[in-house]
C-alpha cells in the first residue's frame, strides 16, 4: 500500500516537469509504456548532462517545446525499439556517412529501412561512402557514437555536413532522436526540428532513399550456408560416431573371440594333461 502512495505522489510531483522517467509516463494525454529499464534511477554522466541542458535552454529560449524520456544508455536503434515507446514509429535512424573527398552526409530515415550505401552514392553522384569514424565524429559533431541527432548540426561550425530527410519523413509530424546523448530520448514536433536545424545554417534537403532489396537476398544465402554447415557437421559426427561404434565393436568381438580360443586351448591342454596323467600312471 505504502509502495501505490509513493507511485501517485511521484507521478502528481512530476505532473508539471518536462522530463519523465516513471514506467508509465503521461505525455499531453499519450502514455508511453516503457519496460523495466525505465526508471528514475537512470544516471547521466555529467558531461552527457551539460550537453542536453544546454540543448534544453536553446529550445526552451525558441519556445519549442518537447518531451524527454531517460532510458538509460543505449548503443543503437534496435536497443531502442526494444523499449516499446508510444509511436515507435516516430523513432528516427540516423546515418553520418563521408565519402573518399571528405564530403559529410548526415542523413535522417525512417527507422524500418535498410538504407544500400551503393544508392546512396548513385544519388550523391559520389563513390566509396562510408561511416563517419568516432573521432572525425566527435572532432565535427562533439558527440560520441550512439548519440547520433539532428541536434548535433548545431556544433558544425564549419558547415562541412550537408543534412538530408528521407522523403518519408514528410509524412510524420513528430520525431523521436537523441538529445546529444543516449541516455534519453525526446519527442519534438518535426517543423520545430526544421527550424532548429534551420536555425543553424543546415536546412535539410529531402531525397528518395532506396531501401536495401538485396538484404533479404543476402539473409537468405547466409541462412543456406549455415543449414549446410550445420549438415555437413552433423553428417561427420554421426559418421565418426559410426566408426568408432563399428571399431568398438570389431575391437570387442575379436576381444572375445580371442578369449574363447584360449578358454577353449586352455581347455584342451587341461585335458590332455589329465589323459596322458591317466594313461602313464595306470
Amino acid at each position: 500500500m505504502t509502495q501505490v502512495i509513493n507511485f501517485l505522489n511521484n507521478i502528481l510531483r512530476l505532473k508539471n516537469n518536462n522530463t519523465y522517467t516513471n514506467p508509465f509516463v503521461r505525455t499531453n494525454s499519450i502514455f508511453i509504456k516503457m519496460n523495466s529499464m525505465i526508471n528514475s534511477e537512470v544516471t547521466i554522466p555529467e558531461e552527457e548532462l551539460q550537453k542536453s541542458e544546454s540543448l534544453f535552454k536553446e529550445l526552451t529560449k525558441l519556445k519549442i517545446s518537447y518531451k524527454e524520456v531517460r532510458h538509460g544508455k543505449v548503443n543503437c536503434i534496435k536497443d531502442l525499439l526494444e523499449m516499446n515507446f508510444e509511436n515507435s514509429h516516430n523513432i528516427i535512424k540516423n546515418l553520418f556517412l563521408k565519402d573518399k573527398k571528405k564530403n559529410y552526409f548526415f542523413i535522417c530515415t525512417v527507422n524500418w529501412k535498410t538504407v544500400d550505401l551503393k544508392n546512396l552514392c548513385n544519388t550523391f553522384k559520389t563513390s566509396n561512402l562510408r561511416f563517419v569514424d568516432e573521432e572525425n565524429l566527435k572532432n565535427i559533431l562533439n558527440i560520441h557514437p550512439g548519440c547520433l541527432t539532428p541536434f548535433a548540426v548545431k556544433n558544425d561550425k564549419d558547415n562541412i555536413v550537408k543534412l538530408y530527410f528521407d522523403s518519408e519523413l514528410k509524412e510524420m509530424d513528430e520525431m523521436i532522436v537523441h538529445p546529444l546523448h543516449n541516455y534519453s530520448s525526446l519527442y519534438i514536433k518535426k517543423a520545430d526540428m526544421l527550424k532548429f536545424c534551420e536555425l543553424y545554417n543546415h536546412p535539410p534537403e529531402y531525397i528518395q532513399i532506396e531501401e536495401d532489396k538485396d538484404k533479404g537476398k543476402k539473409e537468405d544465402l547466409i541462412y543456406l550456408f549455415t543449414y549446410i554447415l550445420i549438415y555437413l557437421y552433423t553428417y561427420l559426427l554421426i559418421y565418426l560416431f559410426t566408426y568408432i561404434l563399428i571399431y568398438l565393436y570389431t575391437y570387442l568381438l575379436i576381444y572375445l573371440f580371442t578369449y574363447i580360443l584360449i578358454y577353449l586351448y586352455t581347455y584342451l591342454l587341461i585335458y590332455l594333461i589329465i589323459y596322458l596323467h591317466i594313461y602313464l600312471f595306470t
